[in-house]
């Protein structure tokens, strides 16, 4: 009689986000980590984690019909548009940064197919995971959520010379990392990848 592991399955799902961090943050050679690893190498490991997740377990079987992915599709556009507004504003309050990215059409084209490979791969993640902890909703969402929030900025900016210094980062950054990720980790577990994936391209 074969016997699930649980425990093995998850633990290989979370080989591969593991594998990104250690890429992001921790590779030894620094014009690489800062050309490759944080954009193109992680974006590839995010495109082989999609596929992964697809060939993991049965692929992606989604919570709802089509029509109800569709309304939460719709419902993930709208707050990403809220969420832009407030950021709008935001902006026109305290002023608007510049962009750092190339502006080349070579350039966007690079970073267009490395973003949206990215996106794909971690929304689709997200959802593998949430699945294992589908029957603690409340603890899939803040799991994912947590764990996924530590994609969006380098570790070492966790080191603060300072309190003050803390605070602005929590409040400028880790906090509404937070808020996105909490909000596409509840939008993959209850409607699957789709509308999170809608969501986070938006923003």
């Amino acid at each position: 009689m074969n016997r699930k592991v649980p425990g093995l399955e998850l633990f290989l799902v979370l080989l591969l986000p593991a594998a990104i961090c250690f890429a992001d943050n921790f590779l030894p050679v620094p014009s690489l980590r800062n050309i490759w690893a944080n954009y193109h190498l992680s974006a590839l490991i995010w495109g082989l984690a999609a596929v992964f997740a697809f060939a993991f377990k049965g692929g992606l079987r989604f919570p709802l019909n089509g029509r109800q992915r569709k309304m939460f599709c719709w419902a993930a556009l709208l707050c990403a548009a809220a969420w832009l507004t407030i950021f709008f504003l935001a902006g026109l309050l305290n002023g608007f940064g510049g962009s750092p990215y190339d502006h080349s059409a070579a350039g966007v084209g690079i970073n267009f197919f490395s973003l949206a490979l990215t996106l794909a791969g971690m929304e689709v993640y997200r959802f593998k995971i949430s699945k294992f902890l589908k029957r603690k909703p409340f603890l899939a969402v803040f799991l994912t959520g947590l764990m996924f929030t530590f994609f969006s900025f380098p570790l070492r900016r966790l080191g603060f010379a300072s309190l003050p210094e803390g605070i602005k980062f929590a409040g400028g950054i880790l906090l509404p990392a937070f808020a996105e990720s909490i909000l596409a980790s509840y939008l993959a577990l209850l409607a699957g990848p789709f509308p999170s994936l809608i969501f986070r391209a938006v923003i």
